[in-house]
Order: C-alpha cells, then structure tokens, then sequence
C-alpha cells in the first residue's frame, strides 16, 4: 500500500478553497459523529437526506452534498489526505473560483453517473416494478476528478509517497501513481467487487476530471506549458511527422551555365553528395543518408552554403540524427535548416530543439538562453514563445503538504 504525501511543485497561489473545502468537510463529518452519539437515527436521517441515490429516491441536491458525508474517520482522512496532496496544484492552475466551481462538478458528474448505473429494479405490490439505488456518499468521485485534472497537467510531476512495505519514502510520477489508481478501479468493476465501494463514482471522477482539464488546455482557458499532457502529446505528434516526413522528391537540376564559365567540379560533386543523400532519405535508408550526409559535411566544408537539402529531406534527417545520438552532426544539421528555411512552420520548433541541444548536449549554455531569449522576443504564436520560456533555465522548490 502506498500513501501520498506531497508533490515537488511550488504554489503561486494559496490553496484557499482546497483548504476551506477540507476544512468544511471535516466540520460535517464531524458534525454527524457527535450528533450520532445522542441521537443516531437523526444522524441516520441526516445521512439519508443528503446522498447520492438513483432510482425513485433521486434527489437533485445530493449530487453536491453527499460530497461532505463520509462512513467513516478513515473514508474521510484518505480523501482528504489526496485532496490535499492533489487540490492545491490544479487550484493554482484554475484560480480559486475555477477550482471550486471544477470540484463541484466532479462531484455533481461521479455522482450522477453512480444514480444512473447503480440502481436495480424491485417488485412492489400490484405487479409494478421500481428502480431503487444504492445510496452512496464521500467525496472520492470529485477528488478522482482532481486527480484526473493533475494528471493532464502534470503528468510527470514527481509525488511523494510512504510505502508502507519497508515504510519507506520515495518518489514516483503522477502518471504512474493516479494511472495505478484507475487501473485497480477498473479491475475492481471488472471482477463486480462488493466491497461497498461506488467504483464507478471514481471512474466517472476521473473522467470527467482527465476530459475537462484537456478541454481547457486545448481551448486555452487554462494556460498551456511544455509539461502538460497535451503540449506532450502535440509535439510527439510533431516528433513522428518530423521522423517520416521523407518522400521522394525530385532532385531540381541546377541551372544552364553561361558558356564563358568554367566548369566549377566542387558544384557538380555537392550536387551528387546532395543527390545520394536525398535519395538514401527517400528509399528510408536513415542510417545509409546520416553517414552519406556526414561524409558531404566533411568533405565540403569550405562550402557550407551548399550542403542544404530539400525542406523535407532536411527535416526528417536533422530528426534521425537527433534521435540516433548524433547531437553534433544533429546540431550542424538544424543550425542549416533554420537558416535556409527561416519563415518555415516548423522553424521556430526547431530553433527551440537546437537550443535544447546546445544546453543539455553541446555545452553551449549561453548561446541557448541567447537563441531562446531571441525567439520570445520575435515570435507572435504564443504557444511558441510559452516553450520557448520553458526551455529557460529557472529553479523549482519542493512543496509539501
């Protein structure tokens, strides 16, 4: 078993509504315990009133207010112990008046989707039949919702968690442990568990959560960076167009010399260089066209204006190199494409790939933070200058909760 404890994210904002929202609900919880003390079916009243329930029992209200009752000291200090590692972050994303609005809906949304599938038919007098529900309260479904937002934006935001074998503290990514999550209660529905658990509350929880943060990210309502699970997904979409964008592509026949011009044999030997290399890129030999590609660089070196190949061509194998570890052939390579191809759709992102390349491979710091600081200053698309800002160097704090 694992226990959350924290995340290495700093905060921008005070979690206000997650901490009056953990705060509220413990207040009823605890409300209801002493009330059940001196009058227990009052409190089992209380209870009945105020949960989700499908069927004939369906009330409107209890889609927000099961939200606050709990079974238990345990129901309650596990959800609130994940809304406290979790809510603050996806509150710094949305704004206060967003989150709580977000949090309100997840549990309206994990709650309606357990009113409509956890109900069964039940024979009354007169031969009628009638749906009732199993009545369920907590609030797992709207924090699996905050769950499923932090997974969208923080994907790969390290968490901090005691493993109870060894009791031991360590770290592992959102994806795995929320993904971890999902996975059991899928297999929880799956084998039909009669634990008492709303399983499909959670699944819905973290549904509506996953869709509704991609939803706002992609409609920029929440601003977008280079770690959340959309921007990744685009630029691994732009990564694998980067790596088959080679097709075959007429070599263009160099112009008609003047007759007075002498014949120049280092124009006619680039032109086959070139011509062997888009051809091995063509036929998809990546291996073939990176050495071919090496051996022109070399050879015609004091020639550097020359060695640029077709738009495609170029791109699919700056990728390969990259990609294969060839980080200074790679480098050369997208330095020519940026400069042959300045006003190209992709120029920007590969400006912000070679200044990746000098920081993390090169040992060019400076020159990255010169060409990243050039490209927020020049850039209109904002999502382009918003990885570019990213890719600067800047210091993260731990927060612990």
């Amino acid at each position: 078993m694992i226990i959350p404890l924290g995340t290495e994210r700093s905060l921008v904002r005070k979690p206000i509504v997650t901490i009056s929202i953990v705060t509220l609900t413990i207040g009823v919880h605890l409300s209801v315990f002493m009330l059940s003390m001196f009058d227990s079916q009052l409190a089992d009243r209380i209870v009945e009133t105020f949960c989700v329930q499908g069927g004939f029992r369906f009330r409107w209200w209890g889609l927000l207010t099961s939200a606050f009752l709990h079974a238990g000291w345990l129901h309650l200090a596990g959800n609130m112990l994940f809304l406290w590692v979790f809510g603050p972050s996806v509150e710094d994303r949305y704004g206060h008046l967003g989150f709580l609005a977000f949090y309100l809906a997840g549990a309206a949304a994990s709650g309606g989707a357990h009113a409509l599938v956890e109900v069964q038919p039940f024979a009354i007098a007169g031969g009628q039949t009638i749906l009732v529900g199993v009545p369920a309260i907590g609030a797992s479904g709207a924090i699996a919702a905050v769950t499923g937002a932090f997974l969208v934006m923080f994907p790969n935001t390290r968490v901090r968690v005691l493993w109870l074998i060894g009791l031991s503290v360590v770290f592992a990514p959102a994806w795995w442990l929320i993904g971890l999550g999902v996975a059991w209660n899928l297999f929880a529905v799956g084998v039909g568990d009669q634990q008492n658990i709303a399983y499909i509350a959670h699944l819905a929880g973290y549904g509506f959560g996953f869709v509704v943060a991609m939803g706002l990210l992609a409609a920029r309502v929440v601003p977008r960076d280079s770690a959340d699970l959309l921007t990744m997904i685009r630029h691994a979409q732009r990564r694998r167009q980067f790596r088959v964008a080679a097709t075959p592509e007429a070599v263009v026949p160099r112009p008609v010399r003047a007759a007075t011009m002498p014949p120049d044999e280092t124009i006619d030997a680039v032109a086959e260089a070139r011509a062997e290399v888009s051809r091995l890129i063509a036929s998809k030999d990546f291996e073939g066209a990176a050495k071919a590609y090496q051996a022109m660089e070399s050879q015609f070196a004091h020639r550097p204006e020359m060695l640029s190949l077709s738009r495609n061509a170029h791109a699919t194998l700056a990728a390969h190199l990259y990609s294969s570890g060839r980080y200074r052939l790679a480098g050369s390579a997208i330095e020519r494409f940026v400069a042959s191809y300045p006003n190209d759709r992709e120029a920007d992102h590969m400006r912000i790939l070679l200044a990746r390349l000098y920081r993390e491979k090169l040992g060019r710091a400076s020159e990255a933070t010169t060409l990243l600081e050039e490209i927020i200053a020049t850039t209109q698309d904002a999502e382009v200058r918003t990885l570019a800002s990213s890719e600067l160097p800047h210091s993260h704090q731990e927060h612990t909760s």
